[in-house]
């Protein structure tokens, strides 16, 4: 069987999908952590876009995907979980024709998982589910695989265990404006099953479990974690990432990602935030439990839009986001500068670029954590907080 070589890995927003030049090279694979496009008409455009540019993407959904509206009501989606199979079924549109050379899936992966499109299509595939990738002997590295799992997820409140800022920062910070629920726009646009919301356990399952900020209601996150469970519980999944991390004397590398935060530290403390009420609408407990079971060489997330590399509890976790327009003269510069990141390259490249997982990308919060350490005590919001919220 002819085993296709990968080239590069990149890690980025989707939204720069749209300005790359489509002559990339044809096995060159791209990752898109969520939050691709809320409107399906944008939302196809981009996926057009990484078929046309790269040889594979591959795709979690994030909550800018799920959003409903009255758009795909003729095609049955009145939730975000119908929205959800949605994502997949477009992504999979032109995948149809089988699993192309080289390439695996894992067993478990359904067409509402994973999908793969025949060699003889020649533009690129998108995936949702696991891939095995092999990839063939080099001068700079072993021959090995790189597996590449995305985890589905969605955030409950109480994944935030640091303490919140005194209640009278946060009183004078709202004084006189709308409510964070007020102004979260998931709390519109996304819509539930109330047994989705409720969860195996029967909680309570109303709106008003869902558009809170208080509730200790984890239902949703629970679901999207359930999803995962067939692949991680894959016996090709369990070997490679639990056994040494080898098959057939061969090294596996494994790179997960997701759309939202598996852990506290992937975000600054409280006091560095713009909207200090964000740390509940960033997190999964469930998430976290599945990437420490999978032990990934690397895991990359999305959602809040600060660029970060930072090793935590023997795992390492990196975000690279484009964001807004205005955020890339703020948070996002450093993306916006640099453009794409490659994550792992199977040949080395440009400035003597070795092959296999690439180093620490220099991040501003990465180099503050090796300098400051972490501390959720201190309440003091930083000048570029006050800056803000003064001028509102």
């Amino acid at each position: 069987m002819m085993r296709r070589e990968i080239t590069c890995l990149f890690a980025f927003n989707a939204h720069i999908t749209l300005t790359l030049p489509p002559s990339l090279p044809p096995s060159v694979r791209s990752s898109l952590p969520g939050d691709i496009a809320s409107n399906p008409s944008n939302f196809r455009a981009a996926l057009a876009a990484a078929r046309r540019r790269f040889h594979a993407t591959f795709i979690v959904a994030g909550n800018h995907d799920l959003w409903v509206s009255s758009a795909l009501a003729e095609e049955g989606v009145v939730d975000s979980i119908d929205k959800l199979a949605w994502v997949h079924k477009v992504a999979a549109e032109e995948d149809e024709d089988g699993r192309e050379d080289g390439e695996q899936k894992s067993s478990s992966s359904s067409s509402s998982s994973g999908s793969s499109s025949s060699s003889r299509n020649k533009r690129g595939k998108i995936y949702t589910g696991p891939v095995l990738l092999h990839l063939p002997p080099h001068l700079s590295l072993p021959p090995s695989l790189l597996l590449l799992v995305p985890l589905l997820s969605w955030y409950h409140p109480s994944w935030d265990t640091e303490p919140d800022l005194p209640a009278e920062i946060l009183a004078e910070l709202y004084k006189g404006r709308p409510s964070f629920e007020q102004c979260w726009a998931d709390f519109r646009y996304c819509k539930w099953p109330e047994e989705v919301v409720r969860g195996e356990g029967g909680r309570e399952g109303g709106r008003e479990e869902w558009v809170s900020t208080t509730t200790r209601n984890r239902g949703i996150a629970e679901w999207f974690a359930k999803q995962n469970e067939g692949f991680l519980e894959d016996a090709r999944v369990r070997v490679e990432t639990r056994e040494g991390g080898r098959e057939g004397g061969r090294k596996v590398v494994v790179i997960s990602f997701s759309h939202f935060l598996p852990r506290e530290e992937l975000c600054p403390e409280k006091r560095f935030l713009i909207e200090p009420m964000l740390t509940k609408v960033i997190g999964s407990r469930p998430l976290r439990e599945q990437v420490e079971r999978l032990k990934p060489d690397l895991h990359l997330f999305g959602h809040t839009h600060i660029p970060l590399d930072i090793e935590v509890g023997g795992i390492r976790y990196l975000q690279w986001p484009l964001g807004s327009v205005g955020e890339q003269g703020r948070q996002t510069g450093e993306m916006s500068l640099k453009g794409p990141v490659v994550v792992f390259d199977s040949k080395g490249g440009e400035g003597g670029r070795e092959g296999g997982l690439q180093g620490e990308v220099p991040t501003r919060w990465g180099a503050h954590y090796k300098e400051e350490g972490r501390d959720v005590l201190k309440t003091e919001l930083a000048p570029w907080v006050k800056m803000y919220w003064n001028r509102r």
